[in-house]
C-alpha cells in the first residue's frame, strides 16, 4: 500500500506509483521428520522461503536444514547434538538518501512523465525526468545489491545427573557465517556521484563465535516448607570477525562486473578478536509456594575492558509473594501476586578502544574523494595515529533496573490484570567525547554519561462471554515511558549521534529525551509567534539551531479481540501510538519542486501566519503577501527551517485480522487435525502524518535512531 503520502500527493494508480510497485509473493515450504525411543530421539527438518518484493527485481530466498538429537547413554548420562545450516540471500534495491534510491527518482517525476516508457537510451544511459537522479526502473536492473549468507549454528552437549538434586551440563557450540555482498553501479549512474564510469563494491564478512558453558544446577527440599534451587556456571566466549572490502571504479567494459575490469582500485580490511569469560550463580528459595526469593550474580571479564579495569560484577534479586495462598479466595477474586526485582547488567566497550592504534588514513584535498593508502608505494599503517585516544580505564556500561508489579485474577481467571512500575538508570555510558586538540587527539572513548527511563505497563485481559459454542475475549496493553539524558561528559551538554543530515540531526542533550531532533528554527516573538520579514513576507531563520522535536512516543497501546463460534474463530489486533515527532523531508522537497497536491495551487498568493516587528518590542500581524514559488520553496519546502517539516507521528492501525476454521475429523483417520485460516496484516491506517507511514525509519531496523523520513520506501499490506 502506498500510504498517506501517495494519497495526499494526488497520484492515481495509473501513474508512475501504481505502475512501479507490484504484488510481492512469499512462498513457505517446510517438512519435518521425527522419531525416537526411550533411549533417544532425532528430529530432521528442512524449510524454504522465497520472497518476491513489491519492487520489481527484488527477492529474498532462505533455506534452512536442522537436526536435533539426543541419546541416553545410561540412566544418569545423556548426550545431545544440534546442528542448523542456513543459506540466505537475494537481490536488493537502492533506497534512502541515495541518488540511485528508487523513491527519490520515483516521487520527483511528474505524473505526466512515464518512467516505464523506455527507461534506458540506446547508449545504455538512464532516461529520467531529473538528470541528477537515476530512473527507478534503470537502477533496479542496473544497480543491484546482492548478498549470500552461509551460516552454521551447532552445539554438542553432555548431561550427567549423579544425584537427584544435582545435574552437570557441559555444552560446546559455535555460530559461524560468511556473508558475501556485491554492489554494482553501472556506467552513467548518479550514485556514487564521483564514479560516473561505474563502480563495483565487494564485501566479504567472516564471523565465528565459539562458546563453552559448564553449568551445575539442582533443587533440594530442605523440609516440607522450604525448597532451594541453585545454579553455578562458567562461560567462555571467543569472537573472531573479519571484514574485507574492495572497490573498483571506472569500468573498461560495460556490463562486465569484475574487479579486474576497473582501472581505479581500493581495498581495506578490518579484523576484530574478542574474548569473554564469566562465572555466574543463582540461588532461589521457595517457601510453601507462596514466597519466592532469587539472588543472582555474574562476574565477567572481557578483552574490551581497559587494562586497569579488571572484572565487572553484576548482581540481581527478585522476589514474589502470592498472597492469595494465605487468603480465602472466592468466585470474584481468585489469585493475587506482588513481585519486585532489581537487577544490573552490562554492555561491554567496543573492541580496541582501550589503546591508541595506528590507522590507515585518508587524505582529502576538498575537491576529490581523497587519496587513500597505499600511496606512492607507502603502506597506510605506521604513518598515522588514530585521532581517538585509547582509554585504559574503560569499563562496561551499567543498566540498573528496578520494578514492582502486581497480578490479579477475577471470576476464576476470566479477568486477568497486571501492572508494572519500573525505573532504569543507564550509567557509565560509553560515548566518544571531544577533547582539546592540544592533546594531539580529537576524541576519547570514555564512560561519561547517564540516562534514566521510568514508566508503567498495564495489561488487561477478559473473557466477556464464555459459553459452550460461543466465546468473546478482549484484551489490551498500555505502556508509557519517560526518558531523560541526565549526564554527559564534564563540560559537555550535547553530543551528536548518528549523522544522516546536518540539519536536522539526532542529539544527546542533558535534560532532554534520548535522540531528540535538533535543527534549524524560525525566529519567534516573546509570545511564540513566527517573526516575518516585512519586506519579503518570509519567516526569519534563527541563527542558532535548537531542539525541534522528540521522536519518542508519549504512550503506546494495543487492543485485541477474539470471537469463537463453534469451529470458527475471528481475531483482530489494533495498534495505537500517541505522539512521536518525525521530520518529513520528503514532503518538504515535494512542496519545493511542485509535486505535492498542496503545491498545485499556483494561481494564488499567500500570507504566512506570523508577526512583524514594527518597533523595538512592538509586533503587528503580518500582511505581506508572497507568491506560490516563495511560499512552497522557502516556507513549506526544504529551503525553510527544519522545524517546519516536523509532524506528529501518532497512529491507529489495524495490525492484523485473522479468520480460522477448524474441521472436525475422526481421530482414527490418518489426518488427525485440519484447519484453514486467512490473515490480513497492516490493512488499515489512520494518521495525520503526511509521509509514507509514521512507522518508517530512514536509518533502518538496526538503528535506535528514529524520526527521519527522506524518500523512504512505503510500507506494505500482506495477505496470508
Amino acid at each position: 500500500s502506498w500510504g498517506p503520502l501517495m494519497e495526499n500527493a494526488g497520484l492515481t494508480p495509473v501513474d508512475n506509483l501504481g505502475d512501479f510497485f507490484q504484488s510481492g509473493l512469499t512462498y513457505n515450504n517446510n517438512i519435518s521428520i521425527s522419531g525416537g525411543s526411550d533411549k533417544g530421539s532425532m528430529r530432521f527438518s528442512i524449510g524454504n522461503t522465497k520472497d518476491n518484493g513489491v519492487i520489481p527485481n527484488t527477492n529474498y530466498n532462505r533455506t534452512s536444514i536442522r537436526i536435533n538429537s539426543d541419546l541416553q547413554v545410561w540412566n544418569k548420562f545423556k548426550i545431545t547434538a544440534d546442528a542448523n545450516y542456513i543459506r540466505s540471500g537475494g537481490n536488493r534495491v537502492q533506497n534512502g538518501n541515495n541518488l540511485s534510491g528508487v523513491m527519490l527518482g520515483l516521487l520527483r517525476a511528474p505524473t505526466s512523465y512515464n518512467l516505464s516508457a523506455g527507461y534506458e537510451y540506446p547508449s545504455g544511459a538512464n532516461r529520467n525526468y531529473f538528470a541528477n537522479y537515476d530512473n527507478p526502473y534503470w537502477t533496479i536492473y542496473n544497480n543491484p545489491f546482492t548478498d549470500q549468507v552461509n551460516r552454521f549454528i551447532g552445539n554438542f552437549g553432555a548431561i550427567y545427573t549423579p544425584y537427584d538434586w544435582a545435574t552437570i551440563t557441559y555444552r560446546l557450540g559455535t555460530d559461524s557465517y560468511s556473508d558475501e555482498r556485491k554492489q554494482i553501479f553501472a556506467i552513467g549512474s548518479n550514485d556514487p556521484d564521483n564514479a560516473p564510469g561505474g563502480q563495483i563494491e565487494e564485501n566479504l564478512i567472516r564471523y565465528n563465535q565459539v562458546y563453552s558453558d559448564l553449568i551445575i544446577s539442582g533443587s533440594k527440599n530442605v523440609n516440607e516448607s522450604i525448597t532451594i534451587n541453585y545454579t553455578l556456571g562458567n562461560n567462555i566466549t571467543i569472537l573472531d570477525d573479519n571484514y574485507l572490502y574492495s572497490r573498483g571504479r571506472d569500468l573498461t567494459i560495460p556490463d562486465y562486473y569484475n574487479i579486474g575490469n576497473a582501472s581505479d582500485l581500493y581495498s581495506s580490511q578490518q579484523t576484530t578478536q574478542q574474548r569473554n569469560a564469566a562465572f555466574f550463580g543463582e540461588i532461589g528459595f521457595d517457601f510453601q509456594s507462596f514466597l519466592f526469593i532469587n539472588l543472582t550474580g555474574r562476574n565477567e571479564w572481557s578483552s574490551t575492558y581497559g587494562a586497569n579495569e579488571g572484572a565487572a560484577f553484576f548482581p540481581s534479586m527478585n522476589t514474589s509473594f502470592v498472597f492469595s495462598e494465605l487468603m480465602n479466595t472466592n468466585n470474584i477474586w481468585s489469585f493475587g501476586k506482588i513481585r519486585a526485582a532489581i537487577a544490573q547488567v552490562g554492555i561491554e566497550p567496543q573492541p580496541y578502544s582501550s589503546n591508541t592504534y595506528f590507522v590507515s588514513p585518508l587524505f582529502t584535498d576538498g575537491f576529490t574523494g581523497g587519496y587513500g593508502f597505499p600511496f606512492l608505494g607507502l603502506p597506510g599503517f605506521g604513518h598515522s595515529q588514530s585521532n581517538i585516544l585509547g582509554n585504559p580505564e574503560l569499563s562496561p556500561e551499567r543498566l540498573t533496573a528496578a520494578e514492582v508489579g502486581i497480578e490479579l485474577k477475577f471470576w476464576r481467571g476470566r479477568i486477568d490484570f497486571e501492572a508494572v512500575v519500573y525505573q532504569q538508570v543507564s550509567s557509565e555510558l560509553l560515548l566518544v567525547k571531544p577533547i582539546a586538540a592540544t592533546s594531539g587527539f580529537s576524541y576519547v572513548y570514555d564512560n561519561v554519561g547517564e540516562m534514566k527511563n521510568q514508566g508503567i505497563e498495564i495489561t488487561l485481559n477478559a473473557d466477556i462471554i464464555r459459553k459452550k459454542d460461543f466465546t468473546w475475549n478482549v484484551g489490551g496493553n498500555f505502556s508509557k515511558n519517560e526518558n531523560e539524558v541526565t549526564q554527559l561528559a564534564g563540560g559537555v551538554d550535547e553530543i551528536e549521534l548518528e549523522v544522516g543530515f546536518d540539519d536536522p540531526a539526532a542529539y544527546l542533550i542533558v535534560g532532554q529525551p534520548y535522540a531528540v531532533l535538533y535543527g534549524s528554527k524560525w525566529q519567534r516573538s516573546p509570545d511564540g509567534d513566527i517573526l516575518i520579514n516585512e519586506n519579503t513576507g518570509l519567516p526569519l531563520l534563527d541563527t542558532i539551531n535548537g531542539i525541534i522535536g522528540d521522536p519518542n512516543p508519549d504512550w503506546l497501546m494495543n487492543i485485541n479481540t477474539l470471537f469463537t463460534w463453534k469451529n470458527i474463530g475471528v481475531s483482530a489486533l489494533f495498534d495505537i501510538r500517541k505522539g512521536g515527532d518525525i521530520w518529513c523531508g520528503t514532503v518538504a522537497r515535494m512542496n519545493a519542486i511542485g509535486i505535492s497536491e498542496a503545491s498545485a495551487a499556483r494561481d494564488t498568493v499567500y500570507v504566512i501566519d506570523g508577526v512583524v516587528e514594527v518597533a523595538d518590542g512592538v509586533y503587528a500581524e503580518n500582511t505581506t503577501a508572497i507568491g506560490p514559488d516563495q511560499y512552497f520553496d522557502n516556507y513549506l519546502g526544504d529551503a525553510g527551517a527544519s522545524e517546519q517539516q516536523i509532524f506528529d507521528g501518532s497512529w491507529v492501525r489495524l495490525r492484523e485480522v485473522k479468520l480460522t476454521y477448524d474441521f472436525e475429523l475422526d481421530k482414527r483417520n490418518v489426518v488427525k487435525g485440519l484447519s484453514l485460516s486467512a490473515t490480513g496484516r497492516n490493512l488499515w491506517l489512520h494518521t495525520k502524518y503526511p509521509g509514507v507511514d509514521p512507522e518508517t525509519s530512514l536509518t533502518g531496523a538496526g538503528s535506535n535512531i528514529s524520526g527521519f523520513d527522506w524518500f523512504n520506501n512505503p510500507g506494505t499490506k500482506s495477505y496470508l
